[in-house]
């Protein structure tokens, strides 16, 4: 790289002084840029400093700027945001595979999470990272003051880390990155980081974090005030050890769910958790949400999570104690991952108990890696399940898989038995007695001339049961244009075979979708849906429609708002069919987010739907949440309400008003 021009700002100068003057900086300015993948330098200059106390890692960016620089606008905690951004991947265990990221956004928004062996990042972990922003006409400083307590690292002085550093143009798409490389290496890529050598002993900082929180509601439904208590307790043992329990912990302040269409399924629907105890370091476990779904857990009286990892080993470990349910279940999962050179086997333990039955799942899970190119896994589950007349049935899940990668695609290959009598009541597996193999193929692939990204994605799923009977077919094709002038394509179609009380059915769609966007400011898309499908109330196929219309707006530089509104149609009902099902129905959800300042903001939401069933005829929910941080101290004021329509009349099934009070000690 050519030398740094520093002229144009004399906030440089001062900010170099300030905090450079006791430390030895690493200076980084090969930037490259990787997407597109051709290598080339920037058309601005950047430059990455490093240094390090005791307790921090600092990385202080300067980087030149010009017209084309997208500042974005503000955002709470772990949104993207679509603007300039400068990126930092600290990687302090290479053989884990596993990265923690850190973005620094012109309006100083944090995002932090884990960059995971799979390549994609979740934000479910969180730091007390920080950074500051500087901005001028042709400069951006940025320093971003990473704690060493966050981090988990196992050894003694001198640690041997890596980093990653990224800057990117949003109105280019152009991502820059030293070194240079791409996730197209697979797990290679957390192999391939800068050097990061600690040489310093790292400070023991304080060890735990207490968060005790107290909410006062009112229920306008019974006209009753709750005053309700818990804590947050996080410990840290060691640097590769991190504990945490929750005491009746309170989950008001959540959102509600989306509303999906849920009114002709054949098992139940799946939500994703959204419950923060439980998304932040589940995937430590390394357990499948079909052996172990965490909305199982309805309301913890007390639970414990426990997660770590060495150069030998990870673990971890979950129990949690349900209360308000009529059986008092209990959850505990136990995981421990020996790992070798090409080698990882994962081995869990996953419990429910309660005074009806017990149920245990082993899990015996190798993973051999052969040059980060293949990779082949062997999963085992062994259920031993008990009723309360001492009824015992105990089967296995197994499934082997193979995954081919290669630069912008890869192959997956997978081949399952699920045994007549295992069971996984804390799990999501509704059927048993079959087996089968899948084969799918996706590409990926960004900056394709004028293309800003190109997708690709087609599979195959093909089973039967125990005795050779067939079970099912699914052919599918997911596809995705996305092209600078700001349009979006998208096509998926799939073909499927199902066996429905011994009777095969042959279910089609196509669906259609285009959009618009505008960086950082409007997004709108529209997709049609057109095919038949199994109604499983009236066992026939019917011919349905599905329009979905998608939106999110964001204006005045501190207001989101996103609506989606879907309509489903079923044609040719017959007489007397709409008394059980409804042929044409709406669902609805909207949130609007207003951004006051980093420490206040105000979050509604909506959620609708018109399904119309026997005396049912609708649902409405709405939210909202005024968060307010003060130094270490966090208040929510909300407000929630649901109410179902019977009979033409609303009634409400919640209706309540409450303040939170959460301290950080």
């Amino acid at each position: 790289m050519t030398i740094f021009r520093f002229n144009k700002s004399v906030l440089f100068l001062v900010f170099s002084f300030i905090v450079f003057a006791k430390l030895q900086s690493i200076s980084v300015d090969d930037f490259l840029r990787v997407s597109p993948d051709d290598k080339a330098e920037p058309r601005n200059e950047i430059r990455c400093d490093i240094n390090y106390d005791k307790d921090f890692l600092y990385f202080n960016w300067y980087v030149e700027i010009d017209s084309l620089f997208s500042k974005g606008r503000p955002g709470k905690r772990d949104t993207y945001m679509e603007s300039d951004y400068l990126r930092v991947q600290v990687i302090t265990s290479p053989k884990d595979y596993y990265a923690y990221v850190f973005f620094a956004f012109p309006f100083g928004n944090l995002y932090d999470g884990i960059r995971t062996k799979d390549l994609n990042t979740t934000t479910d972990w969180n730091s007390n990272y920080s950074y500051s922003c500087d901005i001028t006409d042709s400069l951006w400083v940025s320093q971003m003051k990473i704690p060493f307590a966050d981090l988990r690292f196992t050894g003694k002085e001198p640690y041997s880390w890596k980093v990653i550093l990224n800057s990117f143009e949003a109105n280019t798409n152009h991502l820059y990155s030293s070194p240079a490389i791409t996730t197209g290496l697979g797990t290679k890529y957390f192999e391939e980081g800068l050097d990061l050598l600690i040489t310093d002993k790292i400070n023991k900082n304080q060890n735990y974090t207490l968060k005790p929180y107290m909410l006062s509601s009112f229920n306008f439904k019974n006209s009753k005030t709750k005053v309700n208590a818990g804590i947050d307790i996080e410990y840290k043992p060691k640097p590769f050890v991190n504990v945490k329990a929750t005491v009746n912990p309170d989950f008001t302040d959540t959102p509600l769910d989306a509303e999906q269409d849920i009114y002709n399924l054949r098992n139940e629907p799946f939500y994703s958790d959204n419950r923060y105890f439980f998304t932040e370091d589940i995937n430590s476990l390394d357990v499948s949400s079909d052996i172990f779904y965490t909305r199982r857990i309805i309301q913890p009286e007390l639970a414990v999570k426990i997660n770590g990892n060495t150069d030998n080993y990870s673990f971890g470990a979950l129990y949690a104690l349900d209360k308000n349910t009529d059986e008092s279940n209990t959850f505990g999962v136990v995981s421990l991952k020996p790992k070798f050179k090409n080698l990882e086997v994962n081995i869990a333990s996953i419990n429910m108990l309660n005074k009806n039955d017990k149920n245990t799942i082993f899990q015996v899970k190798p993973i051999l890696n052969f040059n980060n190119r293949i990779w082949l896994s062997w999963s085992n589950y062994y259920s031993f399940f008990e009723d309360k007349e001492n009824n015992k049935f105990n089967d296995i899940f197994s499934s082997t898989e193979m995954k081919f990668v290669f630069d912008n695609s890869y192959i997956d290959f997978n081949t399952y038995y699920y045994g007549k009598d295992f069971i996984a009541e804390m799990g999501r597996i509704y059927e048993t007695g079959y087996y089968g193999t899948y084969l799918s193929y996706t590409f990926n692939q960004d900056n394709i001339k004028k293309i800003n990204n190109l997708y690709f994605n087609n599979w195959i799923n093909y089973s039967f049961y125990d005795n050779n009977d067939f079970r099912g077919l699914f052919l599918g094709v997911d596809q995705s244009l996305n092209i600078y002038n700001h349009l979006q394509q998208s096509t998926s179609m799939y073909y499927n075979i199902e066996n429905f009380n011994d009777k095969n059915y042959h279910n089609k769609k196509v669906n259609l979708g285009m959009g618009y966007y505008n960086l950082g400011q409007i997004r709108y898309n529209v997709s049609v849906g057109l095919g038949k499908q199994l109604l499983y109330m009236f066992e026939r196929l019917n011919l349905f429609s599905e329009i979905n219309n998608s939106l999110t707006y964001s204006f005045k530089d501190n207001f989101d708002l996103s609506l989606s509104v879907t309509n489903m149609r079923y044609y040719n009902f017959k007489d007397g069919d709409v008394q059980y099902m409804d042929n044409e129905y709406y669902y609805l959800n909207s949130d609007i987010s207003y951004f006051i300042n980093k420490s206040i903001s105000l979050v509604s939401g909506i959620r609708y739907n018109n399904y119309n069933q026997y005396n049912y005829s609708g649902h409405l929910g709405f939210y909202s949440n005024l968060n307010v941080e003060i130094g270490k101290m966090l208040l929510y004021f909300g407000y929630n309400r649901g109410e179902d329509k019977y009979m033409n009349k609303w009634e409400a099934l919640h209706n309540l008003f409450y303040l939170k009070v959460i301290v950080s000690i």
